[in-house]
């Protein structure tokens, strides 16, 4: 659905809203999935613990991306290294 932008057929006069909203409902993207998932879990806690559990799950959410990061940096360069000095490796 994102292709939806795409089109020539948006007038560039339009809000950003008349399109992206009805485009983001149609595709079920991650952005999607982690806003359900925030809602689902700040309204399962009490009221006073609400932004306690948000804030606990955008952390987990920015460790978990820094940590793949990591590891996807590190496997480019290893494998780019590996490529330049022709290593045998065996997996």
């Amino acid at each position: 659905m994102p292709l939806l932008y795409a089109l020539p057929l948006i007038p560039p006069d339009t809000t950003y809203w008349a399109w992206g909203l009805p485009v983001m409902c149609l595709c079920f993207s991650p952005d999607i999935v982690w806003l359900i998932i925030g809602l689902v879990i700040s309204r399962s806690f009490h009221d006073e613990d609400q932004a306690l559990a948000g804030g606990v799950m955008q952390a987990a959410g920015l460790v978990g991306r820094a940590m793949g990061l990591a590891l996807a940096a590190a496997v480019q360069v290893g494998s780019h290294i590996c490529v330049k000095s022709t290593c045998n490796v065996d997996f």
